[in-house]
């Protein structure tokens, strides 16, 4: 996989870049590697870089749930994106799930994508970086699975120490939002 995103690397500085500059001169090229390459928004993702302890709890808005797992975060594509692997053990069953983290320079906002294997729908959402908080915060809505109707939802993702962050979705229609999801995140030796 690596070598294939290095290849297309040399093709893209080989190939594209001398018929963009022959093109579009050099200033469109400037903007153009300006526009693409990770910058400072890119290096707050790194501070959730890392082997991570998760202790989990759900709520459905009525009764909680405890449980714990762990989660493998890195930085891909060249510091493009924080790719989240995490593995939840609920009632003896291990869930996996996976999300993207990135920022987009056109849009300037960051955004989450994510998966499990629990269902077949994603989550997706868009948001930004508080520095004075040290959090991101995102907005976004999911379809239920169940009523196939759009649920609102945010996720706050606070750094709270250099090993230590918290997760947390509100989830429901709006003005009765209610906490669904709370992890708490210690980072560990690497395995």
């Amino acid at each position: 996989m690596k070598l294939r995103i290095y290849l297309l690397v040399i093709v893209f500085v080989c190939f594209f870049v001398p018929v963009l500059k022959a093109q579009r001169g050099d200033e469109a090229l400037e903007k153009l590697m300006t526009a693409t390459l990770p910058n400072k928004n890119h290096a707050v993702l790194a501070n959730f870089v890392g082997h991570w302890k998760q202790d989990y709890i759900r709520s459905d808005g009525k009764d909680e749930s405890a449980s714990n797992g762990k989660s493998m975060n890195e930085m891909v594509f060249d510091g493009r994106f924080l790719e989240i692997k995490s593995q939840q053990n609920i009632s003896d069953q291990f869930v996996l799930s996976l999300q993207y983290i990135g920022f987009s320079i056109p849009e300037k906002k960051y955004f989450i994508f994510g998966i499990d294997g629990v269902g077949t729908g994603y989550q997706f959402a868009t948001g930004d970086w508080n520095e004075k908080k040290k959090e991101l915060f995102f907005k976004g809505t999911q379809t239920d699975a169940v009523t196939e109707k759009p649920v609102p939802f945010t996720i706050t993702i606070r750094l709270e120490r250099e090993n230590k962050f918290i997760y947390e979705v509100y989830s429901g229609e709006p003005g009765h939002m209610y906490k669904s999801l709370y992890i708490m995140n210690i980072k560990k030796d690497e395995e």
